[in-house]
């Protein structure tokens, strides 16, 4: 018998791997996500579909592994430091997103006659949104770094933290009603006493440990020992009374400080990919297909309704947070889902009881259908966004910009426009600081504005998707427009609407894939610079230069690999710009460049006419700077001396020629 059960086990992991490689398989073909496979096979497996698999509480035993790996990994993964970089929309954005949420979803729940106690945890549930899903979308559609993207991962990180609490709390509300306040006291000071403990072993025992073992070179016993450490601290927090997943988020928060932590990370995600696939699994197993066929109008409805509430309630959070309507419509849909960490809250809310059958069903049922929608509600996020921002009804919600004044912007002529205030736009700001250049900055993020404002930055909050704001930072009169937000779409907008107010200035756009650049040129941007490419180029300069290729071999590939690899890149462009009629100006590959004569140089003490430099170099002398003072066209017969740089101009060829020319040996 014992033998015989042992088989049924095994016989139940089998089919439950085996359909959901096929489910998952099915689903990412279909670009939807994997979790909703395995809750789908759980569904179908399981005793409300065609009892595939028998030995249920063996798989929720497997599935309990399933939580502690899950939150070890949250707790590994999470960072004090990223934490404090977005602490604002962290810390208010999540805290108004999780209560308001949750707190309007457990009124509306008391009035269709939950109970109390029941309805506080589908509001719990209803709080919560995917990290995994939406992380995994965005990251793979490059937008994890866009305004939406930061504000979306800042609520999930709280969202994630704030999961462990409420596993705290649904046990609280299975009880009487007497004793509460004791209970919630010695639970906190448990806590307290717990929390000491994890500081004094994350700051003075497991790194040491932990190096220790590392040193001896031995993979599996580093692989052991935090297996180990995960399910001994999981277990000591269960027998104090408080949940194998507090303590499992513990051991991740304790690792996480060590200098191993990414090692343990790698080393644990197979686990925690195998483990959680039984979670899922053994929740898709509490779905009854036959509840959810026979009350399809309360599904939908109630889907339809979560989706709304959501979106609604997230959106206005985030125009609190100061970000512009169209930011705040797509924060809305991207988290308009519930998450998988509402699962864990179920799973313990079914433990003790506190759920009928309705809303354990009601629950499922609209968790993968919402789950099943994102990808669509990311996908028209943009043009809702675009749309809502638009829309003359919607003008009262329409975020009033710290524009600069009038009279700021008007005193600005032949200026530099950056749009965004990254690491780029501030290298850029840097340098035109530097050249005494006249720049504006437009940035989305007012926490940003507020911090290099106050450090004498001319830096103002706006969205440079609108006229308005461009016309505010003079886009009329201004000579040149870099564009570095990392927003696609708004990337794209920008240029169109900076090309349109003003054509003659001179677009310069950052993108992020070289497969963009032939549409922003199509929108009229002078000059594309994609990271991907620019990144291939200076790998391979450093590849030639490791095997030490001459440095004016290797700038010369490098001038040829650019100029062929754009060319080819933006072929087809290339031809309809040959096209298009006169009144576009033509492509012109000429740069500037800035050449100092040193002592010995064959400049010194010769004159633009003797060394023939238009002539023999192809470059013309447009400037000079002597002892600070800039010398705009000088004359044929200036002569040249040490300490002079000169400004010329030519093809980029010409110029890297001259340089080479001009160096001393």
């Amino acid at each position: 018998m014992e033998h015989g059960m042992e088989f049924a086990l095994l016989q139940d992991v089998i089919v439950i791997i085996g359909l959901s490689v096929a489910a998952v398989y099915i689903f990412r073909k279909l670009q939807l996500p994997g979790i909703v496979g395995y809750l789908i096979t759980g569904a179908v497996a399981g005793p409300h579909g065609i009892g595939l698999i028998g030995a249920r509480e063996d798989v929720e035993i497997l599935a309990e592994m399933g939580v502690v790996v899950l939150l070890f990994t949250i707790g590994l993964e999470f960072s004090l430091n990223q934490l404090w970089r977005i602490r604002e929309q962290v810390l208010l954005g999540g805290t108004l997103q999780v209560f308001v949420t949750g707190g309007l979803a457990t009124l509306i729940a008391t009035q269709f006659g939950v109970p109390l106690s029941e309805a506080v945890v589908v509001g719990c549930l209803v709080a919560l949104s995917s990290t995994a899903v939406v992380l995994g979308l965005l990251q793979h559609r490059g937008e994890i770094n866009t305004p939406q993207g930061r504000v979306s991962l800042a609520i999930l990180i709280y969202q994630d933290i704030i999961v462990v609490g409420m596993l705290l709390l649904v046990p609280l509300l299975a009880g009487d009603g007497s004793g509460v306040g004791i209970t919630v006291l010695w639970l906190l000071l448990k806590t307290v006493l717990v929390g000491a403990a994890v500081v004094l072993l994350a700051r003075y025992v497991v790194p040491v440990v932990l190096g220790r073992i590392t040193a001896t070179g031995e993979n599996q016993l580093f692989v052991l020992s935090i297996v180990f450490m995960t399910l001994g601290i999981a277990w000591g927090t269960a027998q104090l009374g408080l949940s194998l997943a507090l303590g499992a988020f513990l051991a991740g928060l304790i690792v996480s400080e060590s200098e191993h932590s990414h090692r343990a990370l790698g080393s644990i995600m197979p686990f925690r990919d195998v483990f959680t696939s039984f979670f899922f699994v053994s929740v898709g197993m509490m779905l009854n297909v036959g509840y959810v066929a026979g009350a399809v109008p309360l599904v939908l409805g109630t889907t339809l309704g979560v989706i709304l509430l959501k979106s609604v309630l997230i959106c206005a959070i985030v125009l609190l947070l100061r970000y512009p309507l169209r930011i705040a419509v797509m924060t809305g849909l991207i988290l308009a889902q519930v998450g998988e960490f509402s699962f864990l809250v179920f799973q313990v809310a079914v433990q003790e009881d506190l759920l009928s059958e309705v809303i354990r069903q009601l629950f499922l049922a609209v968790s993968v259908i919402t789950m099943m929608l994102t990808p669509a509600l990311i996908a028209v996020s943009k043009r809702a966004g675009e749309a809502a921002a638009e829309a003359g009804c919607l003008e009262f919600l329409r975020r009033k910009d710290t524009l600069p004044t009038t009279e700021d912007s008007e005193e600005m002529e032949d200026h530099l426009i950056i749009a965004g205030f990254g690491f780029t736009g501030q290298n850029i700001a840097r340098a035109a600081r530097a050249s005494e250049i006249e720049y504006l900055i437009i940035e989305l993020s007012p926490a940003t504005v507020q911090r290099y404002s106050s450090e004498g930055e001319p830096i103002f909050c706006g969205d440079a998707t609108y006229a308005p704001v461009l016309e505010h930072a003079g886009i009329h009169r201004a000579g040149v427009l870099a564009v570095v937000m990392s927003d696609a779409a708004a990337t794209r907008r920008t240029v169109q609407e900076a090309t349109r107010l003003n054509p003659a200035c001179h677009v310069i756009v950052r993108t992020q894939f070289a497969s963009e650049l032939g549409d922003l040129i199509d929108l009229g941007a002078n000059e594309v610079v994609s990271q991907e490419f620019e990144a291939s180029v200076e790998m391979f300069a450093r590849v030639l230069r490791a095997y030490m290729v001459a440095p004016d071999r290797v700038e010369q590939m490098v001038m040829q690999l650019r100029a062929d690899s754009y060319a080819l890149l933006a072929d087809e462009d290339a031809r309809e710009l040959a096209l298009r009629d006169d009144e576009r100006v033509q492509v012109w590959h000429h740069d500037v460049s800035a050449i100092p004569v040193c002592e010995g140089s064959p400049l010194a003490g010769k004159s633009p006419a003797e060394i023939k430099l238009r002539a023999e170099h192809g470059v013309t002398l447009i400037a000079a700077q002597r002892e600070g003072k800039a010398i705009p066209n000088p004359p044929a017969d200036f002569v040249m001396q040490p300490g002079d740089v000169l400004i010329v101009m030519g093809d980029r060829a010409k110029l890297s020629e001259f340089s080479a020319a001009c160096r001393i040996d």
